[in-house]
């Protein structure tokens, strides 16, 4: 399979493992080596407990990246800040108009990930972000109260306009990274909270048109459950923060789960 490389897109990868026995950062990377197109950056931010690179067989990958002709930046943070904080600092090294792909660290994309995404962002022009589907290689993973339009959707299907995307596996414009209130996104991200994909894709599709690539495929290494739940509480709290900043119409629209609970009350 002859390889190129695309001078337009940037992936960038958040890690934060507390022992090279839980990463799956090698397969990860892996699937990107093995692209039918090739991005000419990556940047790694690693916040883990130990350095990524303990592990041998991940920096032979990330040496095989750049044999490849990847350019590549790794960026260590010892002083764990979240992932929110993590994708704001690698938000704001991204060049301007340019496609930033998140990809999260156990994510593997499929052979031809990369390239269907692009080609679709070139078709559809305008755009704020295109998310692929992540498909969960777990099949007991069943996730509870799904407000992802895009798990299960067969391929071959024109692509679906989404309002919330999953910062997995996410295309997006860097000139509107620029553009979000990254405070509100790291406002709770010592406290762990989860959902900070959340408060970074309803800013952009409240602007923006945006849409769900299922042909573009990424498997999710899950850790063990069998039943994974969206937490209305924390997606509430989401609302909270965005409710003067995002309209109540893409809020509705991205986020019915809330207020078919807000209803029942």
């Amino acid at each position: 399979m002859e390889q190129k490389i695309n001078n337009n897109i940037i992936v960038c990868i958040p890690t934060n493992r507390d022992n090279p026995e839980n990463s799956f950062l090698d397969s990860t990377l892996s699937g990107i080596a093995n692209q039918s197109v090739l991005p000419y950056k990556i940047i790694l931010r690693d916040e883990g407990k130990f350095e990524c690179f303990a592990k041998h067989s991940t920096r032979m990958l990330w040496n095989l990246l750049s044999m490849l002709g990847i350019e590549l930046i790794y960026m260590r943070n010892l002083n764990a800040k979240g992932v929110a904080n993590a994708r704001f600092e690698l938000s704001e090294i991204v060049p301007p108009n340019i496609f930033t792909l998140m990809v999260d660290d156990d994510v593997v994309l499929k052979f031809d990930a990369i390239e269907t995404i692009i080609n679709a962002a070139r078709k559809i022009k305008d755009f704020g972000f295109i998310q692929g589907q992540k498909i969960e290689i777990n099949p007991n993973r069943n996730y509870l109260n799904d407000i992802n339009k895009l798990n299960c959707l067969s391929s071959k299907i024109d692509p679906v306009r989404i309002f919330f995307g999953d910062a997995a596996f996410l295309l997006v414009k860097s000139n509107y990274l620029k553009e979000i209130n990254w405070e509100i996104v790291t406002k709770y991200s010592y406290e762990r909270l989860a959902g900070e994909d959340v408060l970074i894709t309803l800013q952009i599709a409240d602007k923006y048109p945006c849409y769900g690539i299922p042909d573009a495929v990424g498997w999710h290494i899950s850790p063990f459950s069998e039943r994974w739940r969206w937490e209305i509480s924390s997606d509430l709290l989401q609302v909270e923060l965005l409710k003067n900043i995002v309209s109540s119409n893409t809020l509705s629209k991205a986020l019915p789960h809330i207020k078919v609970t807000q209803s029942e009350r």
